[in-house]
């Protein structure tokens, strides 16, 4: 049996990651049709290759390069000033120290703090639909590339409603329609149901993946901001079972009020 060993810095808080018991069988399994050297590995360096349509093909499972954002979504100095309601809740969330928090709890992260959770995600693509699949809390997203608009009046959803189009290269993926039970981050960041999350995919070469992710909630922030992930790909993987909820020891020693 096997096991996936992610490895988990300090945050502002104590943050509940189940055990990922491998059941999968399929951790060192080669990937057909990536370009690789004499040595067997793949040229993580190459040239991005390309569907039948001409598009990029972003399909892989990746993972981020580093964990700053999942600990604060404004790691790098960008500027996100919330409104007081906001700034209240934040303050409240450190200083209970993520009690509350939804992943500690076993539901789900939201996006886009999922985008920064070490666990990998995978990328399926076809022309009229890219589906992203999540280890963390074995969860999915639906973006569908056919040319519908984000929903009018949207049941509120963790992870909310997304379509997606191209820009030149870059997958461009529009998401709406959240429910306020999500975080942004580990700190506690919070958002409210206005929440417009657009996220450009751009795939550097085989081995690299930028994610541009700009955050628009004028119920919380007093104007917009972008941030960048980096994720790399992990080749010949799969993604393994997650259930938060099995044997979860973590939440009597959640110690906030």
């Amino acid at each position: 049996m096997k096991l996936r060993m992610t490895a988990i810095p300090a945050a502002l808080f104590a943050l509940s990651f189940a055990p990922q018991v491998g059941t999968a069988q399929w951790l060192n399994y080669p990937a057909a049709g990536v370009p690789r050297g004499a040595d067997g590995k793949v040229i993580l360096t190459a040239p991005v290759q390309r569907l039948s349509d001409g598009k990029p093909d972003f399909s892989g499972v990746w993972s981020p390069d580093n964990l700053s954002y999942l600990t604060y979504i404004g790691a790098d100095g960008t500027p996100m000033p919330m409104r007081p309601w906001a700034n209240a809740v934040l303050l409240h969330r450190q200083a209970t120290k993520g009690k509350e928090d939804p992943d500690a709890n076993c539901t789900l992260p939201g996006v886009p703090r999922i985008d920064s959770v070490p666990n990998p995600f995978k990328i399926l693509q076809s022309p009229d639909e890219v589906v992203i699949l999540y280890e963390a809390f074995t969860t999915f997203r639906q973006v569908f590339m056919d040319g519908r608009g984000l929903p009018e009046d949207p049941q509120p959803a963790w992870n909310g409603y997304s379509v997606g189009k191209w820009d030149g290269d870059a997958l461009v993926i529009e998401t709406a329609g959240f429910n306020d039970n999500t975080w942004l981050d580990n700190a506690g960041t919070p958002h409210s149901e206005a929440l417009h999350v657009t996220e450009r995919y751009r795939r550097r070469d085989i081995g690299h993946l930028d994610i541009q992710i700009t955050v628009d909630d004028p119920k919380t922030f007093l104007h917009p901001f972008t941030v960048t992930e980096h994720e790399h790909l992990l080749p010949d993987t799969t993604l393994l079972e997650f259930i938060c909820s099995e044997n979860n020891k973590d939440l009597k020693h959640l110690v906030g009020e």
